[in-house]
């Protein structure tokens, strides 16, 4: 998700933006576009603090707008300091698994039609959001917590996808599961889907001692 700040800059530039333009109320647009050759105005001192106004405030298609604002979040998004791949001390950087598609398309893993497959794709929700495995204490063997990575292995999950899904190549920093959802975040694969429901089930099982 991206950062709060970058919604609120970005309602305030396009709020600004269509005052500068308004066509019902001549006289407001007239004294905005006034105040912002003003560096010493109220507009011009917000104009300092931000800087998605100078980018947004003079485009004039709908279309562009559009695509210039989800290339502001996008950025926001994959920011190191900020957005969903925060790589400050809480962050457990579980989101660098997820890849970002440029047109922020949503996965197909949020929407659903029936209750069974609303049951597994919640699961795979909540595994993206990192509410599962996520440095709890662990139940099977000497560890102190559990990792995503390591509940993968010790549950023995990762052998039964990779036999199942030999094709699909695993990179070293994700594991089996996410490969899967990145390989699978559009489109209908509900079979592929359950399998990953099924290794969360399992995990929870076998590494957090879940009646399941």
């Amino acid at each position: 998700m991206k950062s709060m700040q970058c919604r609120n800059k970005i309602l305030n530039a396009k709020f600004l933006r269509n005052i500068k333009t308004l066509k019902e109320n001549l006289q407001i647009s007239r004294l905005t576009n006034f105040a912002a050759k003003d560096s010493q105005s109220v507009y011009g001192e917000y104009r300092k603090r931000n800087e998605y106004l100078v980018e947004l405030v003079n485009i004039s298609r709908k279309t562009e707008l559009s695509r210039k604002i989800k290339e502001l979040r996008r950025t926001d998004i994959m920011d190191s300091k900020k957005g969903c791949k925060s790589t400050t001390n809480p962050s457990t950087r579980i989101s660098d698994s997820i890849p970002v598609s440029n047109g922020l398309k949503l996965s197909s893993i949020l929407f659903w039609k029936s209750e069974e497959d609303g049951e597994n794709l919640r699961n795979l929700v909540r595994w993206r959001l990192g509410r599962i495995a996520y440095h709890q204490p662990f139940l099977n063997c000497s560890r102190e917590n559990l990792s995503r990575k390591h509940a993968v292995l010790c549950s023995g999950v990762d052998e039964v996808l990779f036999g199942k899904y030999e094709v699909v190549e695993s990179f070293q920093s994700h594991t089996i599961l996410d490969t899967l959802l990145n390989k699978y975040m559009f489109g209908n694969h509900i079979s592929i889907w359950k399998d990953v429901s099924w290794a969360i089930n399992q995990i929870q099982k076998s590494c957090l001692g879940f009646t399941i």
